[in-house]
């Protein structure tokens, strides 16, 4: 009994036990701070002061540009430097360098001779600026509003200069393919990041635009309405700058080896280099100060360090550059200075919640589940058990302090109730995007890469809606969302500086060279490389010194997707570069390219050679670090550029690729598309070109050695046969001489080339069907309506009715290129394979009728055979029209000889080889199974019959007539062409019945279909369309998708918010049309009464700003 009394007793004691340790725990976990955490808390929510903040961004928005290498930069350097000094950091400068667009000169000159400030855009494909040679570009000023193709009828386009309203989104490439010598953009108030983002291409173009304000526009407006001339002149030039990172470090009062990391960036970026206030961006910035002073003012236990990166535009140079130099140094590899955590600050003002990332779309680190885990403890204090939950020795709880100042600041009746109101903490294990919109990149995604405990705030949902402009955009700033934000982020970073609990193992997240961890790698590689040019004296390669090399993750079809996730450099005076570029596995394949360009031409000289022999066709086109570090060269040649416009896919005229302006490395639509460049002469491949083509951009070009005789050759779908060609083609050499580019050649309204050389291909072509009785009525009639379409459209152009020809041009094109790609080539390759099979079967014909009526030996049988066969194929050319239309009718026939005596060989061989083993089989094994000799009969069986049949006349001559009048008798009435024709199909009854004839556009059987409809598909119909009715395409807004939080899309209002899975968008015509259909009283709702909508539809006029 005592012994189980004393296993009762243990038992409960042990049961004791539990429970308090269970009721420590959860004490632990509903309370992991102290108070003194929540008293630094408080200090910083009461200390942060928005007035602060909202001065430096007035401060930063008034130095002009911020861009890496203007005067406005290094203004900004030098404030936040010294404003960190007075605070009381330990500051110092780290210098890196960084390739920036600089302008020298730029203005308009009017004829009276004053000069009108402007400023040049940033350069097409990065690399081609946007200057004028030292005379500058003269040319009478013509205004075209916003630049539609109608707002250029009526007027000389060719070799003026254009003025046009920055809200005009890509019509500046109407101005380039009309033949204008440069674009001048008015600036306005209306500008968004769409507006700035269509202002430049990824291709690299040769086009002057300048940018000049509002007032100076109206001069210019003025000028043009009396039809002066003016001279544009632009100095922009590619150079390499000095960028710094600044870096600030305010020693901890305990845990002085453990750093917490916090930065911003303070460089801006705008379409216009000279003119960027980037308000929007200083938030950032801003804000980062405001928490240095905080941490100055209230020193924390750990060690605070502060960096200001700059380069952010530039592929992360600034970051990629501090990684290298300061992180990978001894002091933080060996753990004198330990990063605990190292957080970037990237907010907007659209939102009072902040998100967490530690990667973006400039590296692409994608880790989510080995992050996610490392930041688990960061995490905990973030979101799961948030130091907002600290509570003061005041027994106030911080949450609730920022919930009343949120409710206070914003007014809002709702919401701000929870933590969840204020941070999200997005870093899991897939959807490394989180909730963000639009693409980004992050200043700690270098840092993460090299095995630091890194990761970035932003606003939740940030959309960044006016970023990119040269318009000062701080009036759109949302200073109250910004102030919680500043707040949230404070107690967040406070709680990190002094939590002595923060679980966060250094040893596992120190910072780290090329790194094998778990399945994944870490760090980075080196690589360095070389610009060379091929010398075909010496037989190797020479260098290029100063060209500019492109270093980009791969994207969609070769390309990044997000322009500024190229990294641009220049190599050395012997040629070489080096670059930290991250690992296989964990970043995605490193593409490269370089350039050459003459700045007092403004034109590219020198570019990536694509050529088979000395080109990408031996080199490497691309690096997947497996090591830590790499080598590579990239051969260039010296190059005359060509420039090619609507390069549209004519079946559904359309791009051929669509990227998704939310995750650029990803397509909404992805057609199989090729580019092929021709020497007209060899009909191959040339040794030496290259070409830049963006799959979602109507626009390439193609680079090409001088005095070269060229062709370019466009493939969209089917790669059988192309549907679009530039051969130079007329009515005297209908097959192209080809173009040869002496100087840089520019192919304005390139749609009229692409259709031209098509007629003149398929005439050509199908008059030699024609004229051996071949006819198919699907190529007549699309050849007469694009002849019919293609001779008004010239009429248009030289009236300058640009709208109207380029509408008959639309419809030309797609008649013309469907015509050559899918009824006339392949009647051609029909009559290839047709004549190829004839001459098979032919040369045995050729012998078997040798010797049936001559039946010659030795010499003679030799000369009877040439004989036949010279008889049997010139009947054969004369009578079957594919050996008349053929390229090359000998080499086919020789081709078939050839085929012929391979067979017979092999047949030999093969005998042969059977009689080998026969004989070593009965050697070996004696007389083992019974066989018949089909082969020797039927060596026996031809000869005999040839023998049989001339001994047998009567009959013979009397079995081919028979055999010949059933073979005229099947053939003769019959044909083998067939005719494209429109089938009408119906999919039921439906018991409504239209109003009006209406007609709805779908690709395939599917409701909806997975397809895109491309603007320009819409720009088509209309022309099909014309007058004879209105076309009203609708436009679907889908955010970005995540596993965890779906379709996202936060509407908000002071009353509460809401979460759209979908925005539709509907043309002002069907708005129209929706409210006379709903009645008089939901009309009215718009500010129109019913009368009025219904005399706007009828006269088919937009209805203006007033209906929403």
């Amino acid at each position: 009994m005592d012994l189980a009394m004393v296993r009762v007793n243990k038992a409960v004691i042990a049961i004791m036990l539990s429970l308090l340790l269970l009721q420590l725990a959860s004490r632990t976990l509903a309370s992991p701070q102290d108070t003194s955490i929540g008293d630094a808390g408080l200090r910083a929510i009461r200390s942060l002061s928005i007035d602060r903040i909202r001065e430096h961004v007035r401060y930063f928005a008034s130095l002009g540009s911020r861009v890496d290498g203007y005067p406005g930069y290094y203004a900004a350097r030098d404030y936040i430097t010294r404003y960190l000094e007075e605070l009381g950091y330990n500051v110092s400068l780290h210098e890196f360098r960084t390739v920036s667009p600089i302008e020298e000169e730029c203005y308009i000159e009017l004829e009276d001779g004053r000069r009108i400030e402007a400023h040049a855009l940033w350069p097409n494909g990065l690399i081609q600026p946007s200057n004028t040679p030292d005379e500058g570009y003269s040319g009478r000023l013509i205004y075209v509003g916003r630049g539609e193709l109608e707002d250029f009828d009526g007027k000389d386009v060719e070799g003026s200069i254009v003025l046009m309203d920055y809200d005009s989104g890509s019509n500046w490439l109407n101005a380039a393919k009309l033949g204008a010598r440069a674009v001048v953009l008015v600036g306005g108030d209306n500008f968004d990041r769409y507006e700035a983002l269509a202002k430049f291409s990824m291709t690299p173009i040769r086009f002057t635009r300048v940018y000049v304000e509002e007032g100076a526009g109206q001069l210019l407006r003025e000028a043009a309405s009396r039809g002066q001339t003016v001279r544009v002149v632009s100095k922009i030039r590619l150079e390499e700058v000095a960028g710094y990172n600044i870096i600030a470090l305010l020693e901890g009062t305990q845990l002085r080896d453990q750093v917490i990391g916090v930065s911003a960036r303070y460089d801006s970026w705008s379409i216009v280099p000279a003119v960027s206030p980037a308000a929007g961006e200083a938030v950032s910035i801003s804000v980062l100060l405001e928490m240095a002073r905080i941490f100055a003012e209230n020193r924390p236990k750990r060690t605070v360090m502060v960096v200001a990166f700059s380069g952010h535009w530039n592929g992360l140079a600034g970051a990629r550059a501090f990684v290298k130099d300061v992180l990978l140094t001894e002091p933080y590899m060996r753990g004198e200075l330990k990063i605990y955590s190292f957080i970037g600050i990237d907010i907007g003002y659209e939102s009072p919640k902040i998100s967490t990332l530690y990667a973006g779309y400039g590296i692409r680190f994608i880790a989510s589940d080995r992050m996610s885990g490392y930041l688990a403890p960061v995490e905990f204090v973030f979101a799961k058990n948030s130091y907002l939950y600290s509570e003061t020795s005041g027994g106030e709880r911080l949450l609730d302090v920022l919930c009343s100042i949120a409710r206070r600041v914003t007014g809002a009746s709702t919401g701000f109730n929870i933590v969840g109101d204020f941070v999200r903490w997005d870093i899991a294990m897939q959807d490394w995007w989180g909730d963000q919109n639009y693409p980004y990149m992050l200043d700690t995604e270098p840092l993460a890469l090299a095995n630091v405990l890194a990761w970035s705030i932003k606003t939740a949902g940030q959309h960044d809606l006016y970023w990119g402009n040269p318009q000062d955009d701080y009036s759109k700033i949302n200073f109250d969302n910004v102030y919680i934000q500043s707040l949230t982020i404070a107690v967040h970073l406070v709680g990190l500086a002094n939590d002595e609990a923060l679980s966060v193992k250094w040893e596992e997240k120190r910072p780290s060279y090329f790194t094998t961890l778990y399945g994944y790698m870490v760090g980075y590689t080196y690589l360095t490389g070389e610009t060379v040019k091929i010398n075909i004296t010496s037989g190797w390669y020479s260098p290029i010194p100063h060209a500019l090399v492109r270093i980009y993750p791969e994207g969609p079809m070769m390309t990044a997707g997000w322009p500024f996730s190229y990294l641009l450099l220049f190599s050395d005076d012997r040629g070489f570069f080096n670059v930290s570029i991250g690992p296989i596995y964990s970043t995605p394949r490193w593409l490269f390219d370089a350039w050459v360009v003459d700045y007092e031409t403004g034109e590219i000289v020198a570019a990536s050679d694509q050529g088979p022999l000395y080109g990408k066709g031996v080199t490497k086109p691309g690096v997947t670090p497996l090591v830590g570090s790499d080598h590579v060269i990239i051969p260039l040649f010296d190059c005359v550029p060509v420039t090619v416009f609507d390069v549209y896919d004519p079946a559904f005229y359309r791009t051929p690729w669509m990227l998704d302006p939310r995750r650029p490395y990803t397509l909404w639509l992805e057609t199989a598309s090729a580019v092929r460049v021709y020497n007209i002469n060899s009909k191959a491949e040339p040794y030496f070109y290259g070409y830049l083509y963006v799959g979602w951009e109507p626009l390439a070009v193609f680079f090409v050695q001088p005095r070269t005789r060229v062709a370019f050759n466009f493939y969209f779908g089917s790669m059988d046969y192309p549907a679009l060609v530039l051969v130079n083609a007329s009515e005297a050499y209908p097959e192209g001489r080809g173009f040869v580019a002496n100087r840089p050649l520019i192919l304005n309204v390139t749609v009229l080339h692409y259709t031209r050389d098509l007629l003149n291909l398929v005439k050509s072509r199908y008059s030699r069907l024609r004229a051996l009785y071949v006819r198919n009525p699907s190529v007549e009639k699309g050849l007469e309506n694009a002849e019919e379409l293609f001779a008004r459209a010239k009429v248009d152009l030289e009236r300058g009715e640009y709208s109207r020809a380029y509408s008959e041009l639309r419809q030309a094109i797609v008649y013309i290129s469907t015509t050559y790609k899918r009824d006339l080539m392949p009647m051609y390759t029909d009559a290839g394979l047709t004549a190829t099979l004839l001459l098979l079967i032919s040369i045995p014909g050729v012998v078997l009728i040798e010797r049936l009526l001559i039946h010659r030996e030795g010499r003679d049988r030799f000369v009877a055979t040439i004989g036949v066969g010279v008889l049997i194929f010139a009947v054969l050319y004369i009578l079957h029209p594919a050996f008349q239309v053929m390229t090359n009718t000998i080499l086919s026939v020789m081709g078939s000889l050839l085929v012929f005596l391979i067979a017979l060989t092999f047949a030999v061989l093969l005998t042969e080889t059977g009689r080998v083993l026969e004989e070593t089989a009965l050697r070996m094994l004696g007389r083992h199974r019974i066989a018949r000799t089909e082969q020797s009969a039927m060596q026996i069986a031809i000869p005999l019959s040839i023998e049989l049949m001339r001994v047998r006349r009567m009959r013979t001559l009397l079995t081919l007539s028979i055999i010949t009048a059933i073979v005229i008798a099947l053939t003769s009435l019959t044909s083998a062409s067939y005719y494209s024709e429109v089938m009408y199909f119906s999919y039921g009854r439906y018991a409504a019945k239209a109003e009006e004839p209406a007609m709805l556009i779908k690709l395939g059987y599917g409701v909806p279909p997975f397809d895109i409809l491309h603007p320009e598909t819409v720009e088509l119909v209309e022309s099909v369309v014309g007058g004879y009715g209105t076309v009203a395409p609708r436009a679907w807004l889908y955010p970005v998708y995540s596993n965890r939080l779906g379709h996202n899309y936060d509407i908000v209002s002071i009353n509460g918010s809401y979460k759209a899975v979908a925005i539709l968008g509907l043309t002002r015509e069907e708005i129209v049309r929706l409210q006379l259909e709903a009645g008089s009283d939901h009309a009215s709702a718009v500010d129109f009464d019913g009368e009025k909508l219904r005399k706007i539809w009828e006269a088919r006029i937009l209805c203006g700003d007033k209906l929403v």
